[in-house]
């Protein structure tokens, strides 16, 4: 059995969000694709580490973590490339943003996100795979 450690969240239905995000060709994975118009199509079964760095999962985070976590997991394997960091920060504010969550807090996430990110988006960082007989 193969399997990877670390996640608190698991998702119980498929998602589709619009990203703003426009790659130059579709981005596929078992577990989301990401359309050339910037729809990221999330399915069931995905899991992720919520809010990271202090940052609460509340209503305010755990979706806009969940579409954060995915953008730079497709950096981390090459599916979209590193200079997408940026605007994958940007979607996380928004996203915080219009579900309320105050601009001051959601502009200190972002700038945490911009200062601390770049390791969670590298390639040399993905997540171990383990396996026991």
């Amino acid at each position: 059995m193969k399997y990877t450690t670390g996640y608190k969240h698991q998702l119980a239905e498929s998602l589709a969000v619009s990203t703003g995000i426009h790659p130059g060709m579709p981005v596929e994975h078992e577990y989301f694709h990401l359309s050339i118009a910037g729809t990221l199509t999330i399915r069931e079964g995905y899991a992720w580490d919520g809010a990271s760095g202090g940052c609460p999962d509340n209503d305010y985070t755990l979706t806009p973590s969940l579409i954060h976590d995915i953008l730079y997991q497709a950096m981390r394997l090459g599916l979209l490339p590193q200079e997408t960091r940026r605007a994958a920060d940007q979607v996380f504010y928004t996203m915080c943003r219009d579900r309320g969550l105050n601009w001051l807090t959601a502009k200190f996430y972002l700038k945490a996100l911009h200062r601390f990110g770049a390791s969670s988006a590298d390639p040399q960082n993905k997540k171990e795979v383990l396996e026991v007989p």
